[in-house]
């Protein structure tokens, strides 16, 4: 579809009016020529000959000067107000189709196999069947009541033959797609969890991983200084805060005074009804006390290193909580993205010559309801160096792949 085009629309309400170039520009105070080259979109008109204009035709001002790269005035006074918030706003506009599926099978669905003489038993699947929840392919993605792959690959290879069809109409996160074809076998994986196909899809296609780390190298730089920014402390070099634990801090009945949950959990002095109160020694029933706020409790800090330790909290690294609370919503990214399209996905082995092939998994009732649903949605101010990945990747031809490592 064609950009909409100011030029052409002053030329069509100027010749529905009946009016010339020549009067037209009598009119601004240029010439005939100048408005020529107004129409052919080659000159930009000022704000008063745009307001001008927009009295004569009868455009909307806004129109005008959006074509000529001006901003309307509403829209520059908020920028000056809050320019991170328009920014936001704007990126969350143009991200939030970001990742597009489509609603029907691209390739026709392979035929049902039969295989003459093949008996399919269960009696090949061992009696117990024990697996390590430690694989890569299963630790890529959380999801609850996953079952790891090679827990399924067992069923597969006895219950069918190479190149057949699986079926998981409840996949979730797409772990029969994974032992399918790790077995050799095409899936179509269902699911109305719009998250579950999102992590499916990425589960189970092929990706060039030299592209694949060039993109999220791209990424990764591209968010250090805010990664550096909210979490290493200044005045401890070479640390990282990996995250932080926070306590509930509660208002005793009692006494009246602020009890942090945290210190009566490590003194014993607190059971499955209630605790006792370290000012006043009177024990409290948890639902007659007030929550009143949380507050950091523990640091879990790394150096370099897959090693953590834990300590109270520093200056320093409550100064980055500070920080995080006070400085986050001047980050100018969007806060998570939005679609209404259905999901419709598959998964196929391979090609021998390395082609990508694919079949489907058709996802996606939840959206045909019309259902808004969020893929992932930021919580202010944890998660800004997330909203950052997520508009970063938004620029690479593989976005979906950075989006998938980014999905809460």
């Amino acid at each position: 579809m064609k950009s909409w085009s100011a030029g052409n629309a002053i030329k069509s309400r100027r010749k529905a009016l009946g009016l010339s170039l020549e009067t037209i520009g009598t009119q601004l105070g240029v010439t005939k020529s100048f408005m020529s080259y107004v129409e052919s979109d080659d000159r930009a008109l000022t704000e008063e000959q745009a307001a001008q204009l927009s009295s004569i035709l009868g455009i909307p001002i806004d129109l005008l000067l959006l074509s000529a790269g001006r901003l309307p005035c509403d829209v520059r006074d908020a920028i000056a107000i809050n320019a991170a918030e328009v920014t936001a706003s704007v990126r969350q506009r143009y991200e939030q189709h970001a990742v597009i599926y489509p609603d029907h099978p691209l390739q026709p669905l392979p035929g049902v196999t039969t295989h003459k003489g093949a008996k399919h038993t269960p009696v090949g699947i061992p009696e117990r069947v024990e697996v390590s929840k430690t694989t890569a392919s299963y630790r890529a993605h959380s999801y609850h009541t996953k079952v790891p792959p090679e827990a399924i690959r067992p069923f597969i290879r006895a219950l069918s033959m190479p190149g057949d069809l699986i079926l998981d109409p409840f996949s979730g996160s797409g772990m029969t797609g994974v032992a399918a074809l790790s077995e050799g076998r095409c899936a179509i994986l269902s699911d109305l969890s719009p998250a579950a196909v999102h992590i499916s899809r990425n589960y189970t296609t092929p990706c060039d991983p030299k592209e694949f780390e060039r993109v999220l190298q791209l990424v990764a730089d591209q968010v250090e200084p805010t990664m550096r920014w909210l979490y290493h402390p200044i005045m401890q070099p070479g640390q990282t805060v990996e995250y932080t634990t926070w306590s509930d801090t509660f208002q005793c009945s009692e006494c009246q005074k602020s009890i942090l949950y945290w210190d009566v959990v490590q003194a014993d002095g607190t059971d499955a009804q209630g605790l006792t109160c370290p000012h006043c020694d009177s024990y409290v029933r948890k639902s007659d006390l007030l929550w009143v706020s949380e507050t950091p409790v523990q640091t879990h800090v790394s150096a370099g290193s897959n090693r953590i330790s834990v300590h109270a909290p520093t200056q320093d690294e409550l100064e980055l909580i500070w920080v995080g609370q006070r400085d986050v919503a001047c980050i100018a990214y969007s806060n998570g993205y939005y679609r209404r399209q259905p999901f419709l996905y598959s998964a196929k082995p391979p090609c021998p010559s390395g082609s990508e092939a694919c079949n489907c998994v058709y996802l996606g009732r939840a959206f045909e309801r019309g259902a808004d649903v969020c893929l992932y949605r930021l919580c202010e101010p944890g998660f800004p160096p997330i909203s950052m990945e997520c508009q970063a990747a938004y620029q690479c031809n593989d976005r979906h792949v950075i989006y998938f490592l980014v999905t809460l």
